[in-house]
């Protein structure tokens, strides 16, 4: 079933750590959010990301939110390393981007 309430398991890699997602949106070909309700490390109080696809005028434009709340002992951890956290996380938007321009 593809839907609000649909569930999946995300790995990376093999032997990195693994979380299981909710959906709750679900707009066929406009976005999605979903939540991780369960990982296999317990790092996150609350972890949800958020797409929006929509028209542009020279394309389609993604818009993509994160969300990251830490449990209690890695809260100063992910203060600390949130420089870091946000390079990666706009590479890998870059990254898609340059994939997706691939496409065309």
């Amino acid at each position: 079933p593809f839907g609000v309430g649909t569930t999946r398991e995300v790995v990376l890699a093999a032997g990195t750590p693994r979380v299981r997602e909710r959906f709750i949106r679900w707009d066929e070909g406009h976005g999605y959010s979903f939540a991780v309700y369960e990982a296999s490390v317990p790092v996150f109080r609350h972890f949800v990301e958020d797409y929006v696809v929509e028209p542009d005028a020279d394309g389609t434009l993604f818009t993509w939110k994160i969300a990251i709340e830490p449990k209690g002992a890695f809260a100063l951890p992910f203060k600390l390393l949130s420089p870091v956290l946000k390079v990666n996380f706009g590479r890998m938007a870059s990254d898609g981007q340059r994939y997706f321009a691939k496409q065309v």
